[in-house]
């Protein structure tokens, strides 16, 4: 199925099974490098919203056509200090990038998920002792308060972010 003169009439769940394998062994050096098993799924995944749209995604395509499965070892690793450095970087070369820039430096700095730090709330900081108490109905965990301290520099940005909310009226 790698060949692009391939009719999308013509594409059958065998082609998508030779397409699988071959990515991930990058069969031929077609690609940069092989790619992992949720890489595959979606490229998959986007072919067959081509074949629904053009009204070729047959009830016997999706009959014989198996998903290649999740692997739980393809688990997101965590970025490593030069690799969060790196990132930073890049987020501070455009402005419209900078609180993104803040919001992964609290996050980097808290080990808060994106739905704790969506739901604190400004009676949730004590902005004199530099400390989040993140409630319950924050929580990672609903069962318990979470105090979390801050160093300056997640300070700083948390500040930012409580200015850019007020510049945009959002309390």
């Amino acid at each position: 199925m790698c060949s692009s003169d391939l009719p999308l009439a013509k594409i059958h769940d065998g082609h998508m099974r030779s397409y699988q394998d071959a990515r991930a062994e990058n069969k031929n050096s077609v690609w940069k490098r092989p790619a992992g098993r949720e890489r595959i799924r979606k490229e998959i995944d986007i072919l067959i919203r081509v074949l629904k749209a053009a009204g070729l995604w047959t009830d016997d395509l999706k009959k014989h056509y198996s998903r290649l499965p999740r692997k739980l070892s393809e688990i997101v690793r965590a970025l490593e200090p030069k690799e969060q450095d790196h990132l930073l970087r890049v987020m501070l070369t455009q402005p419209e990038w900078e609180w993104v820039y803040h919001y992964t430096v609290l996050a980097l700095a808290t080990c808060m998920s994106t739905f704790e730090l969506r739901n604190i709330r400004l009676r949730d900081i004590d902005w004199e002792r530099c400390i989040i108490n993140v409630p319950p109905h924050a929580s990672k965990n609903s069962h318990r308060n979470r105090t979390i301290p801050l160093e300056p520099y997640a300070m700083l940005s948390l500040r930012y972010l409580r200015d850019r909310a007020r510049r945009y009226h959002a309390f």
